[in-house]
C-alpha cells in the first residue's frame, strides 16, 4: 500500500471525527527496519519516515496533535530498539511501557485544546 493510500485514508477518517466532534490525534508510526516474515520488502524505513513526515505536516496544517511513538522506540538503523520489540515490528511490555507515557500526554494536549 503506498503512503498516498494510506495518508488519505488518515486524512478521511480525520475529517470524519471532526464533522462529528470528536478530537483527532494522528500518530507516527512505529519504527520498522524490515519485516521478518517478508525481508524482499526494501525501503521500509524510508517509507515509515517519509509517511511520518506527512502525517506531521496534515497534522499541523488542521492544528491537530500528532503522538510520536516513532522518536522514543527508534535505533540507528531506524528500526525498533532491540529492548523495546519481540521481532522488530511489533511492541514488548517495555515498548507498550514507553507507548503508554506518550499516549497519556497526547491525550492531556488534546483534551486541553
Amino acid at each position: 500500500v503506498s503512503n498516498e493510500t494510506i495518508l488519505n485514508n488518515i486524512k478521511s477518517m480525520a475529517e470524519l471525527a471532526k464533522k462529528n466532534h470528536i478530537k483527532v490525534i494522528l500518530c507516527k508510526y512505529l519504527p520498522v527496519y524490515e519485516y521478518p516474515w517478508n525481508k524482499s520488502l526494501k525501503g521500509t524505513a524510508e517509507q515509515i519516515i517519509a509517511l511520518n513526515a506527512a502525517i506531521v505536516d496534515y497534522a499541523e496544517s488542521k492544528n491537530l496533535t500528532v503522538l510520536d511513538y516513532f522518536t522514543p522506540l527508534v535505533d540507528e538503523r531506524n528500526g525498533q530498539k532491540a529492548e523495546y520489540t519481540t521481532d522488530g515490528v511489533h511492541p514488548n511490555l517495555a515498548g507498550y511501557k514507553v507507548m503508554e507515557v506518550v499516549t497519556d500526554a497526547a491525550i492531556k494536549k488534546t483534551i486541553g485544546k
